[in-house]
């Protein structure tokens, strides 16, 4: 099947369609996010060129050094302002919320009139692969390109990949195929035996995870930031904002660790029903563009009036930390979330130990909310979600039910994903 959001991919020519790569390269795009099998679909192209901030493998170079302004006429405000709320761009992007209100603004008038200039020039171009959105300039990008008819699709992972790719890009649904029961079933079992067995990260594992995220932090600050960005003046997103792209970056979020509590703690709440929330990894494009409601988009806030409203509920919340952020949160983090009542769990802990103990999940996005529906256990949703619309209960202050799931609410999920879904083997 090779229509995606309505165009047939496999008509396109090497002029009509480019697919946007980010400084890993083309090999690394292709392989890990596009994969071998959707690249077929484009069984017309020949070259499959490229659109990147990075001058390896881009035949189009997303150079905002070449803009000649960082500032607009007022006619070129206005139509941007059509397009896109400046302030919800600063918002959602994580480079541009920890710089200055007036550079920020620079930015994002460079990219408007790259992307303006491009688009207007290249009237044969009609499609743009590309990742989830998960920064400004991809953000631009989309917004700039749709104003001149160009179809984007976007490609990422879900928690069915390598198997799955996801089609969305900024987490909306976009039907591509219908799955069969088979299908559905095979996923479901595959879900569910995972919940009884699961393959647990383990503490050493996450520790040199650690002293790699270290090293590439250093590197990153002294290659991309100083040498390309303060020597050079590349304005490249890895090279400018490369001081903020970091998981642990100091021996405080090592630290932090000595408050994450384990399952045995949580026996302090017996007296009181649970409700249990998965962290985040944050930031990452769940969490920034895939949420529609803005104040969620600063999930520490969103986090945190949760955790309010539970505990006026009746609930106490237990909260885990997400198994790829050990050792790089601030530990103000967590000592926020202990004062505000919730006792937060290190991530060395079986999802289905903690289903066993709670009396409802609630979720923002991510598996957790579909492994809590397969277990059977009561869900419900903060923000829009990409499995849950329409299925999950809203919690809000007025919330009365969460949601009481069958096998069969689980499989009609599950069948929502696939549907949006792209088989990689």
């Amino acid at each position: 099947m090779s229509i995606i959001n309505g165009i047939d991919v496999s008509r396109l020519t090497d002029e009509q369609v480019l697919f946007f790569i980010r400084i890993r390269g083309k090999n690394s795009y292709f392989k890990n996010v596009y994969s071998e099998k959707f690249l077929r679909l484009f069984s017309r192209l020949e070259k499959f060129n490229c659109i990147s901030e990075y001058k390896k493998d881009a035949d189009v170079h997303i150079n905002l050094n070449t803009v000649q302004r960082d500032w607009l006429t007022h006619e070129e405000y206005n139509d941007l302002v059509a397009i896109a709320d400046i302030d919800e761009v600063i918002q959602r992007c994580r480079g541009l919320r920890n710089i200055t209100y007036t550079e920020a603004r620079k930015l994002i008038s460079r990219s408007y009139l790259f992307f303006s200039s491009f688009f207007l020039q290249h009237t044969e171009l009609k499609v743009v692969v590309m990742g989830a959105v998960d920064n400004y300039v991809m953000d631009m990008m989309q917004r700039v390109g749709l104003k001149y008819g160009i179809v984007f699709i976007g490609v990422t992972d879900s928690f069915m990949s390598p198997e799955y790719k996801l089609l969305s890009i900024r987490g909306e649904l976009a039907k591509y195929y219908s799955p069969t029961e088979d299908e559905t079933s095979k996923i479901y079992e595959t879900l569910r035996n995972r919940l009884i067995s699961p393959s647990l990260p383990t503490r050493w594992r996450a520790v040199r995870s650690v002293v790699y995220d270290i090293c590439s932090y250093i590197y990153r600050c002294i290659f991309r930031y100083v040498f390309m960005f303060k020597i050079r003046g590349d304005l490249a997103y890895e090279y400018r904002f490369a001081p903020f792209l970091h998981k642990c970056n100091s021996l405080g979020k090592i630290l932090s660790t000595r408050l994450l509590k384990t399952i045995e703690d949580v026996s302090a709440f017996k007296e009181s029903k649970l409700a249990y929330i998965p962290l985040h990894y944050y930031p990452e494009a769940t969490t920034d563009y895939w949420i529609n409601d803005r104040y969620h988009v600063d999930y520490m806030t969103s986090l945190r009036d949760t955790i309010r409203l539970l505990r006026k509920a009746g609930y106490s919340p237990v909260i885990k930390e997400h198994p790829a952020f050990y050792m790089a949160r601030e530990k103000a983090v967590y000592r926020n979330l202990t004062e505000d009542g919730a006792i937060v769990l290190e991530p060395f802990i079986a999802t289905k130990d903690i289903f066993e103990l709670v009396d409802v999940v609630v979720v923002w996005n991510g598996s957790t909310g579909i492994e809590a529906l397969i277990h059977g256990k009561p869900v419900l949703k903060v923000t829009n979600s990409y499995y849950g619309e329409g299925v999950i209960p809203d919690f809000s202050e007025q919330w009365a039910n969460p949601l009481q799931p069958t096998v069969e609410i689980a499989r009609n999920v599950i069948k929502t994903v696939l549907s949006t879904s792209f088989k990689t083997t």
